[in-house]
């Protein structure tokens, strides 16, 4: 939530939301709406967790088990209606891959709020649509009583891809809903929702945010300022787009980076070898497999470039001279067992610490001229 009021564009909303929220004279449907990548979804999952919260503060308090129930999207009393990509074929064919496209957003949106829908690998997503059996499915569960609390809500995520034959059902919900019931129709296109069902509805716009803004934005969130300021601009003030352009920016300086350290463990750099070891502490092991992936990647490619260079992934021109502490191929061919050797067991839950300082001892070792073992693993730490 912090991250989301942080910007200036939800300054308006914001305020117009915690008015009706404070004062709890609350309208049947409100209808969030604007650009895709502006932070709809954000914004209209918080007034849905403020809806369902029992310790309102007027926005729902983030602790409460009803609050956690909502943001893994497993609320009772949440309904969650929204388009899928076409395709799947037909009958349990296509239940099945419904199911696997569910499971795909609603991870991406428990990552992050902003994660933008567009960006869901492995589904074709430019042709979205609700299917007709969804809105029979919100019209019979308009008709329940809550299960938990007072309240219900119906988050309608891009109604204006409801298959038009049933939009006249979608009108008839937001003139007569049930007194415990609350639709919020989240929408990028706004204008192509029928007329009678915007009338009916209280209007919450989302914004585009200006470059600095996201800069700062991305920044907060643990990006560097180059990368953010480079996303910022490229954005079109579209938070979640902001956000996508950084992190593929920063899987492209992952390599930059593990090459760095790497480069830095071979030639016995101090400071290298305490950003490895720190890596324990901060509990980053996912950051280590990432990496290790990376060194294998290199360590594999200078081994391997006195016989195969011109069909090689990697790029050696610079690389041999950036890791001469390899630039034997046993050394090479020794540094890259170890890595791998190291991946195995971090496979097998080996403690991150244990695996880490016999990695960089090994890397130090051989970088600064000392001969490999003969038998590498024999008295290796963590066998």
């Amino acid at each position: 939530m912090q991250d989301l009021w942080s910007l200036p564009s939800m300054k308006e909303p914001r305020e117009l939301l915690e008015r009706a929220l404070a004062s709890r004279r609350l309208p049947p449907t409100w209808l969030v709406a604007g650009p895709e990548g502006s932070g709809s979804w954000a914004l209209g999952m918080a007034l849905a967790q403020a809806l369902l919260c029992t310790k309102p503060t007027p926005w729902g308090c983030g602790k409460c088990p009803s609050c956690h129930r909502v943001l893994s999207f497993s609320h009772s009393d949440l309904l969650l209606i929204f388009p899928f990509p076409t395709g799947g074929g037909s009958g349990k064919a296509k239940t099945n891959f419904q199911q696997e496209y569910a499971e795909a957003l609603f991870e991406a949106k428990r990552e992050s709020a902003f994660n933008p829908v567009s960006d869901l690998p492995g589904f074709e997503l430019r042709n979205r649509y609700i299917p007709v059996e969804r809105v029979t499915e919100l019209l019979n569960w308009a008709g329940l009583k809550p299960s938990e609390g007072a309240r219900k809500v119906a988050f309608i995520f891009e109604p204006e891809r409801f298959v038009s034959t049933v939009t006249d059902k979608l009108l008839k919900l937001t003139e007569e809903p049930p007194a415990d019931t609350t639709l919020i129709l989240v929408s990028h296109r706004h204008d192509l929702l029928p007329p009678t069902v915007r009338s009916r509805s209280r209007l919450v716009r989302t914004l585009r945010a200006g470059p600095r803004q996201l800069e700062a934005f991305l920044v907060r969130a643990g990006h560097s300022a180059p990368a953010a300021a480079a996303a910022a601009r490229q954005s079109r003030g579209l938070v979640e787009y902001a956000l996508g352009t950084v992190e593929r920016e920063s899987e492209g300086n992952r390599e930059e980076e593990a090459l760095a350290l790497l480069s830095g463990l071979l030639s016995g750099s101090g400071g290298a070898f305490t950003a490895l070891t720190e890596w324990q502490w901060k509990g980053a092991r996912e950051k280590v497999v990432s990496y290790l992936d990376v060194w294998a990647l290199l360590v594999r490619d200078v081994a391997c470039a006195p016989v195969s260079g011109a069909v090689l992934a990697t790029p050696v021109g610079g690389l041999a001279g950036r890791l001469s502490g390899l630039a034997d191929p046993r050394r090479a061919d020794s540094a890259l067992k170890e890595i791998r050797r190291t991946q195995r067991a971090l496979g097998t839950n080996v403690h991150l610490g244990v695996a880490l300082t016999a990695l960089s001892s090994r890397l130090g070792q051989w970088g600064l001229g000392a001969e490999p073992p003969a038998s590498l693993w024999k008295d290796s730490q963590f066998v």
